[in-house]
């Protein structure tokens, strides 16, 4: 009799189990499928649609998990440990609670914003107020708790990707297969401007390198590098700076990983030639009859309309030849030279960080440096960085406006607009340089975090991004480093950006699936251990599940 219940448990158990794993892999699958490519009027109402779409997918999934929450939690069987509020709160990693300390920063916020009714939904178009802030955090926590998932389900997102990527590269070469109503040259693909564009790419571009950086079979190696030339054609090609931003810091991270064996090494160099061989189809697409780049910048002519890039691929190929007759004589092993690379890499840090304190300088005292002299690459001025200079000013000093409570609290969720245009001297300085488009945050992400929930919710939520990049990375486990080049990419990308559904959504998604191979097989989705059955064994098919969920 006590064999039949605790086997009747078990099943529920895993019932209850299957059914919050499958209702995430469906919100998983319509977020990487449908919600890219989703839109009802061209671009005219593309930010419109797209929020309400997520908001509308979010608000249904999370309603149907608490439904079923509720259910399992009243009838006491299978989940009734796995979801207590104890458990809940038990056991708490440090990005745990950093996402803990963000709730609490983002509804103290709003409860002390004089623009409460704007902070509910946030400002129109962007949609990034108190409700949109807890839609992350939740989704980090339901994913951290009941997504057992592996490489493979990432697949679906990339395919999702390489057809917005297809599409943004042919609309850069003036080729539009869809007719989208308010069509613009900073209008590409399916997901509106090219920020956001941007956005969406600091996200999908990692996760599919590292993929093929994963990748062991031949087949996945040939899709995932195939996916590899469409993300770096259209990075480079899409007209945002700050997807250039991007791909460098997805390179130096690879470069760091190159130095842990030769495979990787060699792993490293392929990838090279990836992005050389992408650069130079972006260069021959220039020369077809019938296509046009219709937005050039700087960085993307260089290298798509150059031989640099070629040059990058023949020399990348020339060293993985070289390391291939090496290894065949084991006459070289890359690890033995991990602190050459390391070194290499600091140098390389070590030039940003010149280039930051040497602008800082010349900025607050012009013409202080006679090397530089007026050189304007080396002053933060309004103009500095596509107008970031104008944009960082304004989220200082909107900062720096505050009085001490708000200075702690915020002015409330994506009410940056609110208070600027609120305030006589920031407002007439925006006007001075943005006319009449309106200003809704800084342009990065951090900074416009410090201004509308304060010091509290800055430190909370950069506490969430960086907690969570180390230790995934501890783990080293190709999951874990795989979600932490994600949010390492994306994290850098917005420093010079900002939160947007396109973006952000997939950032918290990943945080939680990155949380959910630590934690193993802890789960609040999972039944509780199973006492042991008379004959002193558990059910065989549960012992079995319980091994897949443990592999991620």
């Amino acid at each position: 009799m006590k064999k039949q219940k605790n086997v009747r448990a078990q099943r529920e158990g895993n019932f209850g189990r299957d059914v919050g794993q499958g209702i995430l892999l469906a919100y998983f699958a319509v977020m990487g499928l449908v919600f890219p490519l989703y839109y009802t009027e061209g671009y005219r109402n593309i930010g419109n649609d797209k929020f309400l779409l997520f908001r509308n997918m979010t608000m249904a999934t999370l309603g149907i998990l608490a439904a079923v929450w509720i259910l399992s939690y009243i009838a006491g069987k299978g989940w009734k440990k796995g979801l207590s509020i104890g458990q809940a709160l038990s056991g708490l990693s440090v990005t745990d609670r950093f996402a803990y300390g963000y709730f609490l920063a983002v509804l103290l916020s709003y409860l002390c914003t004089p623009y409460r009714e704007d902070a509910i939904w946030g400002a129109e178009g962007w949609y990034m107020g108190l409700v949109t802030q807890l839609f992350f955090l939740m989704l980090y926590y339901v994913f951290s708790r009941g997504f057992f998932w592996t490489e493979k389900y990432l697949a679906i997102w990339c395919a999702g990707a390489a057809v917005v990527f297809l599409l943004g590269i042919l609309n850069r070469y003036s080729v539009y297969p869809l007719a989208m109503e308010g069509q613009m040259t900073t209008f590409i693909s399916t997901l509106g401007n090219i920020n956001w564009y941007s956005g969406y790419v600091s996200v999908m571009c990692p996760m599919g390198v590292l993929l093929f950086w994963n990748s062991e079979k031949t087949r996945d190696k040939i899709l995932s590098g195939g996916f590899c030339v469409l993300a770096f054609l259209t990075t480079v090609t899409q007209g945002s700076s700050s997807g250039i931003l991007a791909l460098l810091v997805l390179f130096y991270l690879l470069f760091l990983m190159a130095f842990a064996s030769n495979a990787r090494a060699r792993t490293f160099l392929v990838v090279c030639i990836l992005f050389g061989a992408g650069c130079q189809l972006g260069r021959l697409m220039r020369y077809l009859p019938g296509l046009t780049c219709n937005y050039e910048s700087a960085v993307g002519e260089l290298l798509t309309d150059t031989g640099l890039t070629l040059g990058v691929a023949l020399l990348a190929a020339g060293f993985y030849t070289a390391l291939c007759m090496a290894e065949k004589k084991k006459a070289f092993r890359i690890e033995a030279y991990r602190s050459f690379g390391r070194g290499l890499a600091g140098i390389a840090l070590g030039i940003v960080a010149l280039y930051l304190i040497v602008t800082g300088i010349n900025t607050l005292c012009p013409g202080g440096l006679p090397l530089i002299g007026d050189n304007r690459l080396f002053i933060l001025s309004e103009e500095w960085g596509n107008a970031r200079g104008a944009t960082w000013r304004a989220g200082a000093e909107a900062y720096a406006s505050m009085d001490l409570l708000h200075k702690l609290v915020g002015i409330g969720p994506d009410c940056f607009a609110q208070y600027c245009y609120d305030t006589p001297e920031i407002a007439e300085r925006l006007w001075e340089d943005f006319a009449n488009e309106r200003l809704t945050n800084a342009h990065n992400e951090w900074l416009t975090i410090l201004v509308t929930t304060g010091l509290g919710g800055m430190v909370c939520y950069g506490g969430i991004f960086v907690s969570a990049f180390v230790r995934l990375l501890r783990k080293a486990k190709k999951e874990t480093v795989l979600c932490a080049a994600c949010i390492c990419v994306y994290t850098f990308h917005n420093m010079v950006s900002f939160q947007q559904v396109l973006s952000t959504p997939f950032a918290f998604i990943l945080l939680g699936m990155g949380e959910a191979v630590l934690r193993g097989e802890h789960t609040v989705f999972k039944e509780s251990t199973p006492e042991k059955t008379v004959s002193g064994k558990s059910g065989g098919a549960d012992r079995k599940r319980t091994q897949r969920g443990k592999k991620h």
